[in-house]
């Protein structure tokens, strides 16, 4: 099998920029236009094209330099339980297109994957999956893969072996942690996982859910270039930013976090905020 041939480094781009900011979620913007709740999101890049372009275009004009695929999720496996086993190649290279026609020339399109529950247990059936889907985003522009949603760094290092059969993109990964996360072991695991297949590494979490200055202190001080993925609260209006996530966004643009975006819940607003939090609040900050 060939390799599709990387062009981005996300190395370089961040040695000339940084923090970074990614996109949010999709879901809460598609559905406040109206697309059924209980359908995957995914799906939209066959049944609702325009709205998937306009929630990109939303957070390209929110400040998101480096945006994601409506792919998350979307693996074979997946499709053929819904009944879309036939249109994989389609959906994928729909969530790449779509992307593509909504962004400014200097923004970044990113491959995006989601962790599959039990996934650690079936490493064989986790990585063909990752090949399968990453093929088709690769031959469709990918620049790199963001995975997130994934429950441990050993599933998000069986994802990475997957995309790395297929393509040369950086592969960054976010692990979901929580209040009772052991750090210490986490951290290890980390720094053994970046030996491997995952080029950078960093965590997604609840605004609320940790203490996100020793997550991050501790984190950048053991493998340097970490990002980080922040969920909204489960009760907030589309569009309303909670004060957690207020509070916590002035924790990280103080911090030296290289990648900052968002997570569940997140919206347009939620990007914008941040970025406006960074710009505003330490715009002479020196850059990596």
């Amino acid at each position: 099998m060939m390799k599709t041939q990387a062009r981005f480094s996300l190395l370089s781009y961040l040695e000339k920029q940084a923090p970074v900011f990614l996109d949010g979620s999709m879901e809460p913007m598609l559905h406040h236009l109206g697309f059924p709740a209980h359908f995957p999101a995914f799906s939209a890049n066959l049944t609702h094209q325009e709205w998937v372009e306009q929630v990109h275009q939303a957070y390209a004009q929110a400040g998101a330099e480096i945006l994601r695929t409506n792919t998350a999720g979307a693996y074979p496996i997946v499709l053929e339980a819904l009944g879309l086993g036939e249109r994989i190649e389609a959906l994928n290279n729909n969530g790449m297109a779509l992307l593509r026609q909504a962004l400014p020339f200097h923004t970044i399109a990113a491959g995006s994957l989601a962790g599959l529950e039990g996934a650690e247990e079936a490493s064989l059936f986790l990585q063909e999956n990752c090949s399968q889907q990453g093929i088709y985003l690769s031959d469709t522009g990918a620049q790199l893969f963001i995975l997130h949603d994934f429950a441990s760094i050993e599933e998000i290092s069986l994802a990475a072996e997957g995309l790395k059969r297929v393509s040369y993109a950086d592969v960054l990964g976010h692990v979901r942690i929580h209040a009772h996360t052991d750090l210490d072991t986490l951290l290890r695991k980390m720094e053994y996982a970046l030996q491997g297949k995952v080029d950078f590494l960093g965590v997604q979490a609840g605004v609320s859910a940790v203490d996100w200055s020793r997550v991050v202190s501790q984190a950048i001080e053991r493998i340097g270039i970490v990002s980080v993925l922040l969920d909204e609260e489960d009760d907030i209006g589309y569009g309303e930013i909670s004060e957690s996530f207020q509070q916590t966004a002035t924790t990280l643009v103080r911090s030296e976090v290289a990648l900052i975006g968002g997570g569940v819940n997140t919206t347009p607003a939620h990007i914008q905020y941040l970025k406006e939090c960074w710009e505003g609040d330490h715009p002479a900050l020196s850059r990596r």
